[in-house]
């Protein structure tokens, strides 16, 4: 495992040495450009004509450090038919194979990389890797689309595979891995960065399978020189048949943050169902992801969303004096993976606290597995026409979900309605659905 670290990338000085002699390049020959370094926020990437990073000397670096690129060059993605056992694989450390680049366009923040894997001469897949910014803002999201280009159904394979290098300690890393076991569309995850991209090459691991957290010398590395604290993330996915003609998208999220806790932010803006954390082994790094936490995460890959959205149902709510609670609805833009905590606090509109309803402030907790929640302010009535006072709502501090936009509400109280058979007290307006 050790020697793959004195591997070395020619790429960028092969490049800027041909130039400087006049040598024809791949991009000034009339082929595709050989690749593109894209900037969004503070993060930086280099993409390969083939989809694969580690262009130019360049990786995923954020703030100017690199995560991925002072080691081996060992990033990259493989895609194949199970049914012919046909693949193709790129990669910069284990090379490219049966992968034919039929376009290759970028601008300095996107990157369209279109690519044919062949069975013999007959087209098998187009495999398309669409690199652009994404909502959160240190983040590139990765549109991945496998077509069908046979003349019969194929069963899509993918791999993508990546060894985490995370500055300030380099080589040593902690690594975590969450949702890959819930997934529908993960067949094998595990921390062995260096595997190759053929995604029939079968499973392989450093230190553990499936999912993990802040992961580091756990166990003997295979070559038995002592625990291997150099590791990163390995992925493969079995989607659906795909039919003669037709294709399969998913996202693919590269990028990084200065806090773990940026980190989940930017995870529950993508809405990512997995995703592996590379975070330094140094002071606080495991524990608040100090200086850097580097992020690789999926969504469209049938799983749950690690980090929801958590917020109110509707900006404004009504309930009659006379109710005795009311009922307020807090939403999840998904089914929560864990537990998701999230505090609420009440405060005094033109309402009277005590005389009109009675404040309240606690937590929250929705379930895992759940989307939506509730809390009861209680209300007073107070025998005074006074109705339209109100009360102010506010959510804060969520743990295991990200806050969303509508964090603030307000709850309308209203005089009792004339007692008319069969008839109680007006209930709370329905919430109306999650709009992110």
């Amino acid at each position: 495992m050790k020697f793959r670290r004195k591997a070395t990338r020619a790429l960028g000085a092969a490049a800027l040495i041909g130039a400087l002699l006049g040598v024809p390049t791949a991009s000034n020959a009339g082929a595709p450009a050989p690749g593109a370094i894209l900037t969004t926020g503070q993060t930086e990437i280099g993409v390969n004509n083939t989809g694969d990073l580690n262009f130019d000397e360049r990786g995923l670096a954020f703030a100017g450090n690199d995560g991925i690129a002072p080691g081996c060059a060992c990033e990259g993605w493989g895609a194949g038919d199970a049914t012919t056992m046909v693949e193709g694989h790129a990669g910069q450390d284990f090379g490219v194979s049966n992968v034919v680049v039929e376009s290759f366009t970028s601008t300095a923040d996107s990157a369209v990389s279109v690519t044919r894997i062949d069975n013999g001469l007959d087209p098998l897949l187009r495999v398309t890797h669409d690199y652009h910014p994404s909502a959160a803002a240190n983040l590139f999201e990765v549109t991945v689309t496998i077509a069908n280009l046979s003349t019969a159904p194929v069963e899509p394979r993918y791999r993508r595979a990546m060894d985490w290098d995370i500055p300030p300690t380099e080589f040593e890393e902690y690594v975590t891995i969450q949702g890959s076991e819930t997934a529908e569309a993960i067949t094998f995850s595990s921390d062995n960065g260096f595997a190759d991209g053929n995604p029939f090459d079968g499973p392989s691991h450093i230190n553990f399978i499936g999912d993990a957290v802040d992961n580091l010398d756990t166990v003997l590395d295979p070559g038995g020189d002592g625990p291997d604290s150099d590791h990163g993330a390995l992925f493969d996915f079995a989607f659906d048949t795909i039919p003669v003609g037709g294709d399969h998208s998913f996202k693919i999220y590269y990028g990084a943050a200065a806090t773990e806790a940026a980190a989940n932010t930017a995870l529950g803006q993508i809405n990512a169902e997995v995703y592996s954390f590379g975070q330094p082994s140094s002071e606080n790094g495991a524990t608040e992801g100090v200086p850097n936490t580097f992020i690789f995460a999926f969504a469209g890959v049938g799983g749950v969303v690690q980090v929801p959205t958590v917020q109110f149902s509707a900006p404004a709510y009504t309930a009659e004096e006379d109710a005795g609670t009311a009922v307020i609805g807090v939403q999840l833009s998904g089914p929560a993976a864990q537990p998701v905590t999230v505090t609420y606090t009440s405060s005094a509109g033109t309402a009277t606290p005590g005389a009109d309803y009675t404040d309240v402030t606690a937590q929250l907790v929705i379930p895992a597995g759940a989307s939506a929640g509730s809390f009861a302010v209680p209300v007073v009535d107070d025998g005074t026409p006074d109705s339209g006072e109100t009360v102010n709502l506010v959510l804060s501090a969520a743990l295991n979900g990200q806050l969303g936009s509508q964090i603030t509400a307000v709850l309308t109280l209203s005089d009792p309605s004339p007692n008319v058979a069969g008839q109680g007290a007006t209930p709370v307006r329905a919430a109306p659905a999650f709009t992110g």
